[in-house]
């Protein structure tokens, strides 16, 4: 569905928000269009796998077709439990909207500033940051972590301390003696 362009406005810098906004705009719908689909397909693969392996037990299909098809289920949840398609396309959605608010604010309320659009922008995209759902796999938990600050995101490296002595060489270096 095409997105419905604001009037020019008389402001070259505030053409260029309502502008910049409109893409924003198109990017989050785009994006959570593609998340809502992906979980659909996984939601309906699921289904129609554990549909497909009663199906291939009563028909006395092979072993091996029967437990892949039985066991693609709990593969399908992982995936979505791991990657969160479903709060990420909401995410997605609600940011969507939040932006679509503020681009209809700068094009039909003369009174609100471009600069003060823009304040209002960065302060929503700060709030919506950390509501952005991780990614969840518990074995990278323990290895790393995500710092948000000013300058934005960046991953770093934790070191896991060793179980046991088997586990010594896990997160450390060896030294030569």
């Amino acid at each position: 569905m095409p997105m419905q362009t604001v009037p020019p406005s008389t402001d070259p810098d505030r053409a260029l928000l309502i502008r910049t906004l409109e893409k924003e705009e198109r990017r989050e719908q785009k994006t959570a269009l593609l998340d809502f689909t992906i979980v659909n397909l996984l939601f309906w693969a699921a289904v129609l796998c554990s549909i497909g392996a009663v199906l291939a037990g009563v028909f006395g299909a092979s072993k091996i077709l029967i437990s892949a098809l039985a066991g693609t289920p709990a593969l399908i949840m992982v995936i979505e439990q791991t990657f969160s398609f479903q709060v990420r396309s909401s995410w997605h959605w609600k940011k969507m909207y939040d932006l679509k608010h503020l681009k209809e604010l700068l094009s039909f309320d003369r009174q609100l500033s471009v600069v003060d659009a823009v304040e209002q922008k960065q302060q929503f995209e700060r709030e919506m940051e950390p509501l952005f759902p991780q990614l969840k796999a518990p074995f990278l938990q323990d290895h790393y972590r995500v710092d948000i600050g000013q300058t934005g995101a960046r991953r770093t490296r934790t070191r896991v301390k060793p179980r046991n002595d088997d586990d010594q060489h896990i997160g450390t270096t060896q030294e030569s003696a």
